[in-house]
């Protein structure tokens, strides 16, 4: 490359430093991604824990529902016998 002129060096030297910027770049990208990657795995995780628990108080609530409708349904007839016993038939 002795023999080149000087401007096709400085070209040559211009292209190099462009790829070793854009190999720098598209690496910090791929960091960046990959970060972001690992943030939302993160984040699913977190939402994961809270719809699980958000599910077991529902079921819960769920449960104490069907308690609470069997124990009126025993405490119902009860109460007609007070009230027919009270104000008559």
């Amino acid at each position: 490359m002795s023999g080149a002129a000087p401007w096709k060096l400085a070209s040559a030297k211009q292209a190099t430093t462009t790829n070793m910027n854009g190999s720098e770049d598209v690496t910090k990208m791929l960091v960046s991604m990959n970060q972001n990657i690992l943030d939302m795995k993160e984040n699913t995780h977190r939402i994961d824990e809270k719809l699980d628990r958000i599910n077991e108080k529902v079921n819960q609530t769920a449960l104490d529902t069907e308690l609470h409708q069997e124990t009126l349904m025993k405490l119902l007839p009860i109460c007609v016998s007070i009230v027919v016993t009270l104000f008559g038939p």
